[in-house]
């Protein structure tokens, strides 16, 4: 980078040059992403209105991909921006500045479920075959926290691997109650949460991992156990980054606290041992399969079915307004009517393969409905393509010749 100071008069003409400043060679980076799958991750989330994907090596934490949508034109920035281009971007509908990655924030939803059985299961307070019984509502004082299914009845009895598959709401507002904030907030801390990672992005958002203190110096309220029967679910004051949630499937699968990067190094990194019984996290990522690859999972419909390529994940649907008991009864509550902003937004956490995790992803559609129908079937678009898959209109076809996108790993 180099320089020159220059003297110039009332028409900006040059008088004569004051310093000169030679031009000298930047450091080299070697990057982490795929350009590959940064352009096919691209190309499928333009076909939303706002969107985001980010993809983990697990082993190594490098990120394959990062790809937020919509974006921008950087040559705009080259030669000065117009105001009219400026005041375009500024004013996006769709926020085309905002990293949604690393700065967007977002209640983390039903994906915040793995969270909780993780919890719950280190605490003794379920086993698998622990069952709870969702008549599609939780009573608490003379409040009623719906399940999703509270119009058909509710779930009937479920143990943990059906809650997740299921994304039974009822189940973990019970075990929420039971935990209390505090200990659902220290687990999400583990994973990632509530912190920036330390990726090497400078407009990287913390999120929020809400607790009594914090809601008692930000409202001047107490804590509510309303607020921990929201939290259990990923809803209430819980604000996580989509790069948070591929973070957190990364450590459920490695049990390392592992840590995202952009910058490729040879030397493969050693992460601590977050020390989490493997028995309980092999149980979690065991039920994730159920979501995605056994009939009535919430994702089962987009499972990837080349043997060998499967993937397990959870599927979120998360709310960005309070619905009224009006809505409910008007059944406005899924309506395709309602403004966009209303919609909620849709998520899909996974990883790939079953058989031998190496990816972590995570999906976000914003304000797209259900997280099993806009953001699933996005997940296996890089993920087909990272594990040598290409999808073809009559169906899948492996590549005889893949390029080599892991890296030095």
């Amino acid at each position: 980078m180099g320089r020159e100071q220059v003297e110039v008069n009332v028409h900006r003409h040059i008088i004569r040059s004051l310093d000169v400043v030679d031009q000298t060679p930047g450091n080299t980076v070697q990057l982490t992403l795929d350009n590959r799958l940064q352009q096919k991750a691209y190309e499928i989330l333009s076909e939303k209105e706002s969107a985001s994907a980010v993809m983990l090596h697990i082993p190594t934490g490098q990120v394959r991909c990062l790809v937020s949508y919509p974006g921008f034109d950087n040559n705009l920035f080259v030669d000065g921006i117009s105001h009219k281009d400026w005041n375009g971007l500024l004013n996006h509908p769709r926020k085309a500045l905002l990293s949604k990655t690393t700065s967007g924030l977002y209640a983390p939803g039903s994906t915040f479920k793995l969270i909780m059985a993780v919890a719950g299961l280190k605490a003794g307070l379920i086993t698998p075959h622990t069952t709870h019984h969702c008549p599609g509502y939780y009573t608490l004082g003379r409040h009623r926290f719906h399940c999703w299914t509270h119009a058909r009845g509710g779930h009937g009895s479920m143990n943990l691997t059906n809650a997740l598959a299921r994304s039974c709401d009822v189940y973990f507002y019970k075990l929420g109650a039971a935990l209390g904030v505090e200990k659902i907030m220290a687990m999400a801390r583990e994973f990632g949460f509530g912190q920036k990672t330390g990726i090497e992005l400078p407009t990287e958002r913390a999120g929020l991992c809400p607790t009594p203190a914090w809601k008692k110096k930000r409202y001047n309220q107490s804590w509510q156990q309303g607020d921990t029967i929201n939290v259990s679910i990923g809803q209430g004051y819980l604000l996580t980054t989509p790069l948070q949630q591929a973070l957190c499937v990364a450590r459920l699968v490695s049990g390392l606290d592992v840590k995202p990067t952009l910058l490729y190094q040879e030397k493969k990194p050693v992460f601590a041992d977050m020390g989490v019984d493997p028995a309980i996290l092999e149980l979690v990522l065991s039920d994730m399969k159920h979501v995605t690859n056994t009939p009535g999972g919430t994702a089962y419909r987009h499972r990837i079915t080349e043997p060998g390529f499967e993937m397990a994940g959870k599927t979120a649907t998360t709310q960005v307004r309070r619905i009224t008991q009006r809505e409910r009864r008007l059944g406005l509550v899924n309506s395709k009517n309602r403004p966009w902003e209303w919609i909620e937004h849709a998520m899909f956490v996974a990883y790939a393969p079953i058989h031998k995790p190496e990816y972590a992803l995570s999906v976000v559609v914003g304000h797209g409905g259900s997280g099993g129908q806009a953001a699933a079937p996005i997940a296996k678009v890089p993920l087909r393509a990272v594990q040598g898959v290409v999808w073809w209109e009559k169906g899948p076809k492996r590549l005889s010749m893949v390029r080599k996108v892991r890296g030095g790993d």
